[in-house]
């Protein structure tokens, strides 16, 4: 600390960085030691009074590390670990010779350069020790290299050893300190979710896709894999679990993972402000309800304001999330409750600004981010998978009837005004129908036959209106002159 001070006070911020670096690899070291010495459990040390300051100091160094290295130029942006050397690190390649040969060549002047070369290495460039000294260099060299740390990597260390320290601090966590070090990635997104901290969790989702970059090897987006993860397996459940305190598909197994006090309120209701300086009061429920059902109930109602936020923050026309979502939603209650309003208008495409595409997605621009994440046959798979044949033939006829008679002329293909229609999809509807009418019961036949007529109706109106678009298109062409 005092060694930041001094650093920090000249305005020499990259040697305060490394500092702040060094108090932490210090402390690391102090407690490992500590915790070998000692035969008392893990578990004990890691609740113990010790344990806590030991994250604190991880904690304090890698934030202190990470705001000093940020104040230094862009292009000095650096430290090596466990180094406070003021000298920058040097470049890998000079001249076109390798750093390590330089370095290891034999020299006769006693410049500078041999001054500073026989205080670093400590041999003599002598005829036999110079394959030892150019070997010695390069491990020297390629162990340097390992322990560089960037602007970038100090970042995500900063925000790793955070969260860390969150989940050792909770009481309901438990881990032993050795065990959140050594932990991976998902295993700790995984406790961090269970525990509540969803936004933590994003964060080392966040941490674990910068590390692999722009690219997504295998196809795999860490990201919106581990987004989904959360929200399909801790937010849709919590909060089916406290509006409906009994959904009927949780397996055995989940119900012994659920912990019925996490998330609690106070994690739900900051979770879901952007602000904290503008709170929103807390609801105040009904007066002839027990306080128990009170606050499952609004404890329910966050965690789907949680859920809402995070699917329209997290969805776009590259993945699956929405659809993912409302999946987890019909399979928590069996299929028996509705999707919610805002799901089905973000599904449907309702908030699209214009209605052309139909089905497809079209952009709003050349950006493919200004893509919507509108999936209606995607929507309407998922009902028909689960059984909900009427919902899926009202998707299809809300999304056919969107394209009204007025704005028929004014749709052109090399405008890209293209609808996409899944006539496969239809088909299997109307043919599965078909099939099932005989073994439903009257009233649900009568429904879903109903729906199916309505389906029909649809597609004859847009039928009609895709030959009035081609025949007013002709005579639109007829009439410019050659």
């Amino acid at each position: 600390g005092c060694l930041y001070a001094l650093h920090a006070s000249r305005g020499d911020w990259r040697r305060a960085s490394q500092a702040m670096d060094a108090y932490g690899l210090t402390s690391h070291a102090a407690w490992k030691a500590s915790s070998q010495a000692t035969s008392s459990d893990s578990d004990v040390l890691s609740s113990s009074m010790g344990g806590n300051r030991f994250m604190d100091d991880l904690s304090l160094s890698a934030l202190g590390s990470d705001h000093a290295i940020h104040l230094v130029d862009k292009a000095h942006q650096f430290i090596v670990s466990g180094e406070l050397a003021p000298h920058p690190f040097p470049a890998l390649t000079d001249g076109g010779q390798s750093l390590p040969q330089q370095i290891g060549k034999k020299t006769t002047k006693r410049g500078r350069e041999g001054a500073i070369l026989s205080s670093t290495t400590g041999l003599e460039s002598s005829g036999e020790s110079g394959t030892a000294n150019d070997e010695d260099q390069k491990s020297e060299m390629r162990s340097r290299v390992d322990r560089l740390l960037t602007a970038p990597a100090l970042t995500r260390r900063a925000s790793r050893n955070l969260v860390l320290r969150t989940l050792q601090m909770d009481g309901l966590s438990s881990n032993s300190i050795n065990t959140i070090l050594h932990a991976s990635d998902r295993d700790i997104i995984d406790s961090l979710a269970r525990l509540g901290y969803y936004a933590q969790a994003i964060s080392v989702a966040k941490v674990m896709q910068a590390k692999r970059g722009d690219g997504n090897p295998n196809g795999l987006d860490l990201l919106f894999d581990s987004v989904r993860y959360i929200l399909c397996k801790h937010v849709a459940p919590s909060a089916v679990r406290c509006l409906r305190p009994t959904p009927c598909n949780l397996s055995e197994e989940d119900r012994s993972t659920i912990d019925s006090s996490r998330p609690n309120i106070l994690q739900l209701h900051y979770a879901t402000v952007k602000n904290l300086s503008h709170v929103p009061a807390m609801a105040i429920g009904e007066h002839w309800r027990s306080s128990v059902v009170t606050k499952d109930l609004m404890c329910g109602k966050l965690s789907m304001e949680l859920l809402r936020q995070y699917t329209v923050a997290y969805s776009s026309c590259l993945n699956t999330l929405a659809l993912d979502v409302a999946a987890a939603l019909l399979d928590l209650d069996c299929s028996r409750a509705k999707l919610p309003i805002w799901l089905t208008e973000i599904l449907m495409g309702q908030n699209r600004p214009d209605n052309h595409g139909l089905f497809g997605n079209r952009s709003s621009g050349k950006d493919i981010d200004s893509s919507t994440v509108a999936d209606p046959a995607g929507l309407a798979r998922v009902y028909i998978k689960r059984g909900l044949y009427v919902e899926a033939c009202d998707v299809m006829s809300f999304t056919l009837s969107r394209q009204g008679l007025n704005a028929v002329s004014s749709r052109l293909p090399e405008k890209g005004n293209i609808d996409y229609v899944p006539y496969q999809t239809i088909d299997m509807i109307w043919n599965i129908i078909d099939a099932a009418a005989s073994r439903m019961k009257p009233e649900d036949r009568k429904c879903a036959l109903d729906a199916r007529t309505r389906m029909e109706n649809a597609l004859n109106r847009h039928f009609e209106s895709t030959r009035i678009s081609e025949e007013g298109l002709q005579s639109a062409r007829a009439l410019v002159p050659a």
